[in-house]
């Protein structure tokens, strides 16, 4: 097996904490839709491989403002700080990728 990419081990480190806590809270909460959404998204980080990956799981989480979810205020916090992190990490990706070789 090959080594992970830096990028996208540094993107999983970073992630997953605020993954863990957010779907504890959903759990607690009885959030069962939300956990779905989430759940998904952290299974897509645990299997990515290259930065694209982590480029598509920021898309995806950036769509979660549309699906209709309410949550509550710690929720809520938790929710901001998962895509804020995730916004710098493919921000990052995107200036790493316009650079001249």
């Amino acid at each position: 097996m090959s080594e992970l990419d830096p990028v996208v081990a540094a993107a999983q480190a970073q992630l997953r904490p605020k993954f863990d806590a957010l779907l504890e809270l959903l759990d607690k909460d009885g959030a069962v839709q939300e956990m779905l959404f989430f759940t998904t998204n952290l299974l897509a980080l645990q299997r990515a491989t290259e930065p694209m990956d982590i480029g598509e799981l920021f898309l995806q989480l950036s769509t979660t403002a549309f699906l209709g979810f309410e949550f509550s205020p710690e929720q809520a916090v938790l929710v901001d700080e998962l895509l804020e992190q995730a916004e710098q990490l493919a921000h990052v990706l995107s200036a790493d990728s316009n650079q001249a070789h």
